[in-house]
């Protein structure tokens, strides 16, 4: 409207000043003095010359015996007026049709996020209505940035508050809290992933060597390298660390190294081989009962050696099944059952040296993948790190029960290679390109106690082999 009434203006002041300058034209021409002859000059006679052109009569009788009409300046202003009026009305016609036709496109335009966005609600793959959810509201924001769609336009705030309300509840997301990093990481050897083990109240880490992390110092001390002698014998590349009870466990191609926590001192234990490389492949290890459990990706295989006779050969625990999924395992966790986590962030669940179940909860947006994982006999979840960064919780039966997402831009959290969790503060430490950070995880949702299951009552009289109230994974 506010060029409408341009418009109006404009001619307005158009025709008033035509109007005033014929008037003032008009007026000048009536009141001009006439002059005579001047003094002094000899008054001749004109001669008219004869003009042959032709000159159309001009009517001059008739004309004198018609009546004459007065044209006022009202009648002037009245025109203008009429004049005014009619383009006035032909302008408000023109930007009302052109307000029609733009009202049109909107509804159009609206009723067709509208229609995919029900799409999504009906589709029967939460994946797929994740997807089109995704894909209406980029397109909706595409409308917006274009000028089609108005962003103060109710219907338009309704279908983003829609879409944004279907995506979170799909999502189950949360923001993570703020990650804090506490130093950098040395680089680990070739074919050595990093590793974080919580126990004895510290955090210890392995990479090109075992370090004890001194959380308030921010410093990394070193407890165990390559090259060191225990017991007389040669400390190998180290390849994995776990917590044994109270005792933190190094495990090289073919020994065990056990710390003593009260003394701080090594110990040797030689591990039961057949070829005199021992186990060069092993990725991960984990202990249960004293139970030592080696991953082998690359025979896929898990390697089990009994509490107290780690000398002798070890068992193929799944016994050669379930290999093409153990070749694509990056970590491993023993809390009763074996947990194996697989590149793309499935998770297997082996009981009893057999595949109980597998965990791949429906996770939007898709899971690009995944490195690390932590679990304990005390959680009732399973918590790993996507290469993406998100903190995912996953309840035992494979529902997921929450996803942590970092701050939007961050990647402090991709490709993340090692996690452990403090369980009793909800502190998890994390390494991820090349430095050791940390966030507080939010507490899980909460949950009815369950009745205690008396087959799976631990036995205070349980001993080291591994004789407890719940059976030996």
């Amino acid at each position: 409207m506010d060029a409408l009434w341009q418009v109006l203006a404009g001619i307005v002041l158009t025709l008033t000043a035509t109007v005033v300058g014929v008037n003032a034209l008009q007026s000048r021409g009536r009141h001009r003095t006439l002059h005579g002859p001047v003094p002094g000059r000899d008054i001749l006679p004109r001669v008219r010359r004869y003009n042959t052109a032709y000159h159309p009569p001009r009517f001059q009788g008739l004309r004198s015996r018609s009546p004459r009409l007065g044209v006022g300046r009202a009648v002037g202003v009245v025109a203008v007026i009429l004049i005014v009026g009619l383009v006035a009305m032909a302008a408000t016609g023109q930007l009302n049709r052109r307000e029609a036709n733009r009202s049109t496109e909107s509804d159009s335009r609206i009723a067709e996020i509208t229609a995919r966005r029900m799409d999504g609600e009906r589709a029967t793959s939460s994946i797929t209505s994740w997807a089109i959810f995704i894909e209406t509201e980029a397109r909706l924001q595409e409308m917006l940035d274009s000028g089609r769609l108005q962003a103060d336009d109710p219907r338009v705030l309704d279908e983003q508050a829609r879409l944004t309300a279907a995506i979170d509840e799909l999502e189950q997301a949360a923001p993570l809290g703020a990650v804090q990093v506490i130093g950098g990481v040395p680089d680990a050897p070739s074919g050595v992933k990093p590793q974080l083990v919580a126990g004895g109240g510290g955090i210890w880490l392995l990479s090109n060597a075992v370090y004890r992390v001194d959380v308030a110092s921010a410093t990394l001390v070193q407890v165990l390298h390559e090259g060191d002698t225990v017991d007389a014998a040669t400390v190998g590349q180290i390849r994995a660390i776990t917590w044994r009870q109270e005792q933190l466990v190094a495990v090289d191609a073919t020994q065990a190294f056990i710390l003593d926590s009260a003394t701080g001192s090594w110990n040797a234990e030689q591990l039961g081989q057949v070829t005199p490389e021992g186990y060069p492949n092993v990725l991960d290890a984990d202990t249960y009962d004293f139970n030592l459990y080696l991953l082998d990706p690359i025979a896929g295989r898990i390697l089990k050696f009994t509490a107290g006779l780690y000398s002798g050969l070890p068992e193929d625990w799944t016994g050669g099944v379930e290999q093409a999924n153990l070749m694509r395992g990056v970590d491993m966790a023993v809390d009763g059952h074996v947990w194996v986590l697989r590149d793309d962030g499935v998770v297997l669940d082996f009981f009893q040296s057999k595949l109980n179940q597998t965990l791949a909860p429906t996770i939007v947006p898709p899971l690009p993948g995944a490195q690390t994982l932590h679990v304990t006999a005390s959680s009732p979840f399973v918590h790993l790190i996507g290469t993406d960064g998100r903190v995912l919780r996953i309840a035992r039966d494979g529902s997921l029960t929450q996803q942590f997402t970092p701050a939007p831009g961050s990647t402090l959290l991709s490709n993340a290679l090692a996690l452990t969790i403090d369980e009793t503060t909800g502190i998890a430490y994390i390494v991820a390109n090349g430095q050791l950070l940390t966030t507080r995880l939010p507490s899980p949702p909460a949950a009815p106690a369950a009745e205690p299951d008396p087959g799976t009552t631990p036995d205070p009289d349980a001993t080291e082999s591994g004789e407890s109230g719940q059976p030996a994974p």
